[in-house]
């Protein structure tokens, strides 16, 4: 019978065959600087690296820029007043100024409003070959002066009263103004007058830009107004396009039941019937003018009636924020609610298409009223 030896590692026998060095201050102190070092060194390399890929990203920059800046053939004292417009001498400086179009963009809109841009009437020129026109979707669009002859827009009321929605066209554009042309009889004077309004420019299929609305006098003609240029504000992103309308809508807040696991439920006790103006429409969400104010995370379920005789579509949302207008009235944002990935698609399409045939035929939105009954 084989004998099996088992040795315990905790055995005083086998401990005692251990030998576990000893660290004085010496070794310790020696271990931690080799340990510094060696973070040291990767710390260096880690910054090299950064500054090297940094400094190929300028190279690269500076060199797709001087290839833009090339064809606009600037002589000596325009590149004075580029020099000038930045604020530096320093070349390198200059080329990070022209490279970004925000920066352009702002520095230029200033020098027009303090009356400093007589020497800049090439800057259309060269805002061209630097592609910071309205035609290139990869610079953001901040200011009116990029926009182009031919570029869709629409003035929409503040406060929707008795205004309507605008659709039109960028007719010319110049140093200091530019005109839209707008469809059938044009803007009525007294809106004119009021000018609370908001200019919006569509760009591309589902994107369109806020800028404020600037009569640069009385219109020559209510089709052709002319606005002076003005900046977006930086602290407001692009919007989704939203389809505008002016249309008298019924519709019911949804408030839960009595027990306290209904409300859980999508189904909820209806409430009290108002009526309200749906202000516009988008696959997420609506806007919607009512007599009294919604609290948010509401439930509001509403009625559109289509120009198809007897025909309407369901929507329900839930509410994201309020805010009071003049007049008693409130502007209740919702989030549209119980789509499916189809029907939101299909409400894209629609708003996408509806939107395109507007454009087309610069059409303007005046309100639509419920029928009775």
């Amino acid at each position: 019978m084989n004998e099996q030896r088992v040795i315990w590692i905790l055995d005083p026998t086998v401990l005692k065959q251990i030998r576990i060095p000893e660290f004085g201050w010496i070794e310790l102190g020696l271990f931690l600087c080799t340990v510094l070092f060696f973070v040291a060194y990767l710390f260096v390399v880690h910054v090299l690296d950064r500054r090297f890929a940094g400094f190929t990203r300028r190279r690269r920059k500076e060199e797709d820029l001087w290839r833009r800046l090339e064809p606009a053939g600037l002589d000596a004292p325009q590149w004075e007043a580029l020099r000038a417009l930045a604020g530096t001498r320093r070349e390198g400086k200059l080329l990070e100024f022209l490279a970004d179009p925000v920066r352009f963009e702002s520095r230029v809109q200033r020098a027009h409003e303090a009356g400093e841009a007589r020497e800049l009437g090439f800057v259309p020129k060269l805002r061209g070959h630097l592609g910071y026109q309205s035609d290139n979707y990869l610079v953001p669009l901040i200011s009116t002066r990029q926009l182009l002859p031919g570029d869709s827009v629409r003035l929409s009321p503040r406060h929707p009263d008795r205004l309507s929605h605008h659709y039109g066209t960028v007719d010319a554009v110049d140093g200091s103004t530019f005109t839209i042309r707008l469809g059938g009889a044009g803007l009525d004077p007294a809106d004119l007058r009021a000018a609370d309004m908001d200019l919006f420019v569509m760009r591309g299929q589902d994107l369109e830009h806020r800028f404020p609305f600037l009569p640069a006098g009385p219109p020559g003609h209510p089709a052709r107004i002319t606005l002076r240029h003005a900046l977006a504000r930086l602290d407001r992103t692009p919007r989704q396009i939203r389809l505008p309308l002016l249309i008298e809508v019924r519709y019911e807040e949804r408030t839960p039941h009595g027990r306290a696991a209904d409300p859980l439920d999508p189904e909820m006790a209806p409430g009290e019937p108002g009526r309200g103006v749906l202000y516009d429409l988008s696959d997420g969400g609506f806007a919607l003018v009512t007599a009294r104010a919604h609290a948010p995370g509401k439930l509001l379920r509403l009625t559109i009636p289509l120009r198809r005789p007897g025909k309407t579509l369901p929507l329900q949302g839930r509410v994201a924020n309020c805010r009071p207008l003049p007049h008693g009235r409130f502007m209740v944002h919702a989030t549209l609610r119980g789509l499916d990935r189809q029907q939101r698609h299909f409400l894209h399409q629609v708003v996408i298409h509806e939107q395109n045939r507007r454009q087309k035929t610069l059409a303007r939105i005046k309100p639509r009223r419920a029928k009775a009954g």
